[in-house]
């Protein structure tokens, strides 16, 4: 094994944490929402991306979202976060000029 391999998780391992079915993880992967990463065959998930399907998994089972609704909800908050971004950029230049 690279010392890589150590920061990905078998995607076996995330079903059976998160209670998911492969299909529906599939679904994620298809829609492009996760990255899996395949080596010998067998299906990993990076550890950096955990955050990122733990959100999925939460607005899945809280809101009984579907994996096409994920996608939309997953673009919005993608573009909340960009904006909170800008707004924060704005905030610091403006008090450049205040003070």
């Amino acid at each position: 094994m690279e010392s890589n391999d150590f920061d990905l998780i078998p995607v076996q391992t995330v079903y059976l944490h998160y209670h998911i079915e492969a299909a529906f993880f599939t679904s994620l992967y298809e829609l492009q929402l996760v990255e899996i990463t395949t080596v010998n065959d067998a299906q990993y998930i990076a550890v950096n991306h955990l955050p990122q399907v733990e959100k999925l998994i939460r607005l899945h089972s809280d809101f009984n979202l579907d994996a096409d609704a994920l996608a939309v909800a997953a673009h919005l908050l993608e573009k909340v976060d960009g904006l909170q971004n800008e707004v924060n950029l704005l905030r610091s230049k403006l008090k450049l000029y205040e003070d």
